[in-house]
């Protein structure tokens, strides 16, 4: 059973914790929960940070500056008695966000930003899975899958699977081809109409290879699937009663990268993801 949390709910948590493990590609010593998780470690919680060592974008300066970022947040940790790392730089890359909290999983898509809804679990199948990829040794459970490649195989499969004239909503923050975009196509190419996609703009394609990302959404639209450029930045997929979410983009990128996406056909979860997909959608 998977539910919504905030940053708040988190950081509440954290300060009643007794133990503390989290993982993010990014994390600011702004972030609030830099500040829970330094006071969780003075009063004597046994916390472990894991941030990633080289978070990458195709500006220099910008990403010289998410490193040092790191740097600097790791070693803060470490002066409030945090076991606080970076990762092994000969590791899969880390880009899954991830807390666990006294066996209570908490998942993000956005490095803990104070406006997103981060998914929690008390799963105990899941929860295990999740430690087990913070200390880089990744394995999936039934729904949640914790490499890029497997989180997307999920995605794809959630799209193949739908019933024929299900509505099929889809929303990342960059795009490329991938195994999604493939179930996309092979979809629409079946004559299912019913088929929309949100694009965040700042990251239209994948900077990898934007020209066979933006020819694969040019035969998107050409076999009638509704594309959309927004400032929207959610990372889901509703496709009749299902839903995946996830951190992992819809780009190949690379497979093992450390990430997470997850299956569900909770009505509450599909609900509320519809819902945003709408919102977001108006807003283009």
């Amino acid at each position: 059973m998977i539910g919504f949390a905030t940053r708040s709910d988190l950081i509440g948590a954290i300060g009643r914790a007794r133990r503390v493990e989290l993982s993010s590609w990014q994390l600011q010593r702004s972030n609030p929960v830099v500040a829970a998780l330094e006071a969780a470690g003075d009063r004597g919680c046994d916390v472990r940070v894991t941030l990633e060592r080289a978070p990458w974008l195709p500006d220099p300066r910008r990403r010289d500056a998410l490193q040092q970022a790191n740097a600097d947040t790791v070693a803060a940790l470490e002066r409030h008695h945090v076991d606080a790392q970076l990762s092994d730089e000969h590791s899969a890359p880390l880009h899954l966000k991830a807390a666990l909290v006294d066996g209570r999983a908490y998942l993000a898509q956005r490095n803990w930003a104070k406006d997103e809804t981060f998914v929690t679990t008390p799963d105990v199948a899941d929860a295990a899975a999740i430690e087990s990829a913070i200390e880089r040794k990744p394995y999936d459970t039934a729904d949640l899958a914790l490499r890029k490649d497997h989180a997307l195989a999920l995605e794809a499969a959630l799209i193949r699977e739908a019933a024929p004239g299900a509505a099929i909503e889809c929303e990342t923050e960059s795009f490329g081809v991938s195994c999604v975009s493939d179930a996309l196509l092979e979809r629409a190419r079946r004559g299912e109409k019913n088929m929309r996609l949100i694009l965040n703009g700042g990251a239209l394609a994948e900077r990898a290879a934007p020209r066979a990302a933006n020819a694969t959404l040019a035969a998107l639209r050409a076999a009638g699937v509704e594309v959309e450029r927004s400032r929207a930045d959610g990372k889901f997929c509703v496709a009749g009663a299902g839903v995946w979410l996830g951190s992992a983009n819809a780009t190949a990128g690379q497979g093992w990268t450390l990430d997470w996406g997850m299956r569900t056909n909770d009505p509450a979860v599909a609900g509320a993801l519809r819902a945003r997909f709408e919102r977001d959608w108006s807003a283009v």
